[in-house]
């Protein structure tokens, strides 16, 4: 692929470039988002760093969509890995979380899990 240049925020830039390396490439992609929808996010996204000239690629439009479609892929992935080992961790103790509000508890462990993981949410 060719190389990026942002002209803002090359920080966020460079952290979204680099995480689909960092990221395992097993993830089973169970996504909150239609393939369709992930496509015009990008295509979305492109046009309008384009149109107020945010961004100076070398690679053709084509190649920063395939990008930022893995990115936000990949993200959804982890959160969902995120979601099943919360859901996980709340069978394992589901007689002790009897009283409790399963949805407020999962949502408590999601946000623990995701926050000793690094993730934002």
């Amino acid at each position: 692929m060719g190389s990026l240049q942002v002209k803002k925020y090359p920080q966020i830039a460079h952290r979204l470039c680099t995480a689909v390396g960092e990221l395992s490439t097993g993830f089973v992609f169970v996504m909150k988002i239609k393939p369709q929808q992930l496509a015009q996010l990008s295509s979305l996204l492109v046009r309008r760093y384009r149109d107020k000239e945010l961004v100076v690629s070398k690679a053709g439009d084509g190649e920063l969509k395939a990008k930022i479609e893995a990115i936000v892929g990949a993200n959804f992935a982890a959160e969902e890995t995120i979601e099943n080992e919360a859901r996980q961790m709340l069978a394992a103790h589901a007689g002790a979380t009897r009283d409790m509000d399963p949805y407020k508890m999962f949502l408590i462990a999601k946000q623990k899990l995701a926050a000793k993981k690094g993730f934002i949410l």
